[in-house]
């Protein structure tokens, strides 16, 4: 015996998930403007928008990013203050466990004795010290008396 209930059989929409914006640059904007423009000039009655640049390029890059890229990237982002609080972090851990780690160990994994920023402000101040000496030398010392 049959119930009177429908089911409905068609397949549900699922949401469509939109995914993070991001935002860029002015300097981005201009060349995803440019390409758009280089694009439509080789076809005319081209249907294209930002995204589907930004998706292109970004999907037929390959998964991982090249040593250069990674290097440029860190480069460019790299934030002392956000880097020794993660180290003090790691240092409180390992002396609450057994094994004790050093801010000196910590940098060594980072891949330098100083962090980067710290070497540049260093050898910066430096040359203003040394530029600062070499004028201060070059002075004529008056050592009359009057």
């Amino acid at each position: 015996m049959e119930s009177g209930v429908i089911i409905n059989q068609t397949p549900s929409k699922k949401k469509n998930i939109k995914p993070d914006r991001i935002s860029i640059s002015q300097k981005s904007a201009q060349l995803i403007s440019t390409w758009i423009l280089q694009l439509k000039e080789k076809q005319p009655g081209l249907k294209i928008k930002p995204a589907d640049i930004v998706n292109s390029i970004i999907e037929s890059h390959s998964p991982q990013l090249s040593s250069k890229e990674a290097k440029e990237i860190i480069q460019q982002n790299f934030d002392e203050v956000d880097f020794f609080k993660w180290a003090i972090k790691e240092v409180q851990k390992s002396q609450a466990g057994d094994a004790k780690i050093t801010l000196q160990d910590l940098m060594k994994r980072r891949g330098s004795s100083t962090p980067r920023g710290i070497k540049k402000k260093q050898q910066k101040s430096r040359q203003v010290h040394e530029s600062n000496e070499e004028a201060s030398s070059s002075l004529p010392v008056n050592n009359q008396k009057s």
